[in-house]
């Protein structure tokens, strides 16, 4: 597929998101969910593994979706 349809797929994907109300606390919940830590972990301090890995998965989310 050649670039220029991958970056509209993307953008399409990106704008279904959005409209589905997709942003960064519902993605913050949906980690939460999936990953069974409480929601305000997500954002907390802290070094803890099972943080590092929710806010690394934020991070992920947030980027490559919205």
């Amino acid at each position: 597929m050649p670039c220029q349809e991958q970056s509209e797929d993307s953008h399409d994907k990106r704008q279904r998101h959005r409209q589905q109300g997709y942003n960064l606390n519902r993605i913050a919940e949906r980690v939460a969910e999936v990953l069974r830590v409480d929601p305000e972990e997500v954002f907390s301090k802290g070094r803890q593994n099972r943080k590092v890995k929710a806010r690394s998965l934020l991070c992920y989310w947030a980027s490559r979706e919205l």
